[in-house]
């Protein structure tokens, strides 16, 4: 248990740890309360000693966590109890990337970086010069200029449909928690099929094939799928592909818009956001002028080093990022970078260097 029993914190969510030994009957449960309301139960252990560790999230003011114990022989522990008085008022004087780093720190930034070149032409889709060392640069910046942890970030190349299903479906939903948050880049084709009433987009896997793009990509529906399987925070979808057919809100925003009120909602609030590279009318382009990377990549880079951070606070905000992206990409290429909203929430994720302090 944590010494003293009473503090006063300034960020909102805790590492709890603790251990129950009972040697001679074992440990049968160990239940985690927070203000007289059960946040954790593990039954059934019948283990000599069992040790916890949860992620507690703090209401503002008091919070008093209680753990007890019983044996098998269902005989209870004597109770275990610390106070902490989480302060909100504490972090005004805060810069916000010292805000975001309270709320997130490195061990709550999550990435999947998936890039593919070898597409097959007699499949319908020719094969791309670039689009894996663009998805290796966003791994890299995401480490080594932005602090994730590299533990937390999964590669992808030359994927096909199954692995990027049960990647986004399946392994993310186990990793992540419900105050994490997600980034998601793909570079690789895209396609567009009308319906009814509009379009459909897809992403093309590297098994891909033009004749059944419904069978062989990832369709927008399975995107907005994702997004709701992943019991993230915040997810961000970028996504460097022709792409069209989004059912979701766009959005633009002028950078002198944002406040630092509106920004700190941004980091607080729970929000899903996808940005393409352009419209369904537009092909992605890639070159050697742009350091082997595609143009859209090529300023995502530039403008998470801080070159989209209009107003100088420190943090790149999505909003900011496709004003900038919208501002530099049209002017060498025919794209025009486009934001959505996917539901409902007002945050969004927000780029600060996490190492720093």
């Amino acid at each position: 248990m944590l010494e003293p029993v009473d503090q006063v914190v300034d960020f909102p969510q805790i590492a709890l740890i603790a251990k129950a030994v009972e040697r001679r009957n074992g440990i049968d449960t160990i239940i985690v309360y927070v203000n007289d309301k059960i946040v954790l139960e593990e039954k059934d252990l019948k283990q000599p000693e069992h040790q916890i560790k949860t992620s507690i999230k703090l209401q503002e003011e008091q919070n008093k966590i209680r753990i007890l114990a019983t044996s098998t022989k269902k005989v209870k522990s004597y109770p275990q109890e610390i106070r902490i008085t989480y302060k909100e008022e504490m972090l005004k004087g805060k810069s916000l990337p010292e805000l975001a780093r309270f709320y997130f720190g490195k061990s709550r930034s999550w990435a999947v970086v998936i890039g593919i070149d070898d597409y097959v032409k007699e499949k319908g889709w020719p094969p791309l010069p670039y689009a894996i060392n663009d998805a290796r640069e966003v791994r890299n910046l995401l480490v080594t200029y932005l602090g994730f942890s590299a533990d937390h970030i999964i590669e992808l190349a030359n994927a096909k449909k199954g692995e990027i299903e049960r990647t986004l479906g399946d392994d993310l939903r186990k990793k992540v928690s419900k105050d994490d948050r997600v980034i998601i880049f793909f570079s690789g084709h895209g396609d567009t099929r009308q319906t009814k009433t509009g379009s459909m987009g897809y992403l093309i896997p590297v098994d891909g094939n033009k004749e059944f793009p419904h069978a062989a990509s990832i369709s927008m529906d399975q995107i907005r799928t994702f997004s709701e399987l992943i019991p993230a925070k915040q997810i961000l979808f970028i996504i460097d592909a022709c792409y069209s057919g989004i059912v979701g809100t766009i959005y633009k925003a002028k950078p002198q818009s944002e406040t630092r009120k509106q920004v700190e909602i941004f980091i607080k609030g729970g929000g899903s956001q996808l940005l393409t590279a352009g419209t369904h009318e537009e092909k992605t382009a890639m070159s050697k002028k742009w350091e082997n990377h595609s143009v859209f990549t090529y300023y995502l880079l530039k403008g998470l080093k801080g070159e989209a951070d209009y107003n100088k606070d420190g943090v790149v905000s999505v909003h900011e990022l496709q004003v900038y992206l919208d501002t530099t990409v049209p002017q060498e290429a025919n794209q025009h970078p486009q934001i959505y909203h996917l539901g409902s929430g007002d945050g969004q994720f927000i780029f600060y260097r996490e190492g720093e302090l």
